[in-house]
C-alpha cells in the first residue's frame, strides 16, 4: 500500500502539537503502533525542546533527533523495524533543514501514514525550511489559526519580540532561547518586522 503524508500548520499557539497528539491517539485506539520523533537542539523557536503542547501536555516516548540530521528519523525507524511501525509523527518539522523531504518520502516508500506539524511561515512571514514542500506533497493539510493577542481575531502570523519590540527584519530565523524573546500569534494587520523593506510587506 502506498504510504500517505498528512501536514498540520499554522503559527504559534494555534494548537498544531495537539492535533498532532490526537491523531496519534486515535491511530493507537486503531491498533496502530507510532512513534513520535522531533528535532533536538538549543536553537528553537520557542521554549519548547521536547514534544510538549502550550498546555504542558507531552507525549511519552517520543525520540529525539539531531536537527541536522533529519534522516536520523529513517536510521530509528529501521532500528525499530519499519514494519513495527504504522504512523510517523514529526513535530515542529519547520527546525530541520530540507533533507527532511527526502527522509519522508523514503518513508512514504515503506507504505507509512506520516503526520508532519510545524509553523507554515517564520517570524518574518515567508514560508518556513521545508514546510511548504511538505504541504504541497501531501495527501491532507490542515492549516490552523491562533488568536490574535492584539485583536482577538484570527491570528495567522508568528510575532517575535524582543524586549517587548518587534524583532527586526534582518535577525537571524532561529535564534538562542533567551528570555528576552517571546513569540505570540498575530493577524496580518497586527504582525509586525522592524525595518522591513517596502518590496517585503504583505
Amino acid at each position: 500500500m502506498p504510504g500517505s503524508l498528512e501536514v498540520i500548520a499554522g503559527c504559534v499557539f494555534s494548537g498544531k502539537t495537539e492535533e498532532l497528539f490526537k491523531r496519534l491517539r486515535c491511530a493507537e485506539i486503531s491498533k496502530k503502533n507510532t512513534a513520535l520523533f522531533y528535532p533536538f537542539q538549543p536553537i528553537i523557536m520557542h521554549d519548547q525542546i521536547k514534544v510538549e503542547n502550550h498546555d504542558g501536555k507531552a507525549w511519552d516516548g517520543a525520540r529525539p533527533i539531531a536537527r541536522d540530521k533529519p534522516f536520523g528519523i529513517v536510521k530509528k525507524l529501521l532500528d525499530i523495524g519499519k514494519n513495527n511501525i504504522d504512523v510517523v509523527g514529526i513535530d515542529n518539522a519547520h527546525l530541520f533543514p530540507g533533507e527532511l523531504v527526502t527522509a519522508v518520502r523514503f518513508m512514504l516508500g515503506f507504505g507509512l501514514r506520516i503526520i508532519v506539524s510545524g509553523l507554515d511561515t517564520d517570524f518574518k512571514g515567508d514560508p518556513f525550511g521545508s514546510m511548504p514542500i511538505l504541504m504541497a506533497l501531501a495527501n491532507e493539510v490542515i492549516k490552523l489559526r491562533a488568536i490574535c493577542t492584539e485583536c482577538h481575531q484570527e491570528g495567522t502570523r508568528s510575532q517575535r519580540l524582543v524586549d517587548g519590540k518587534p524583532a527586526s527584519f534582518g535577525d537571524p530565523i532561529l535564534v538562542n532561547q533567551d528570555s528576552h524573546i517571546v513569540y505570540e500569534a498575530r493577524c496580518l494587520k497586527h504582525h509586525e518586522v522592524a525595518n522591513r523593506p517596502q518590496c517585503f510587506k504583505t
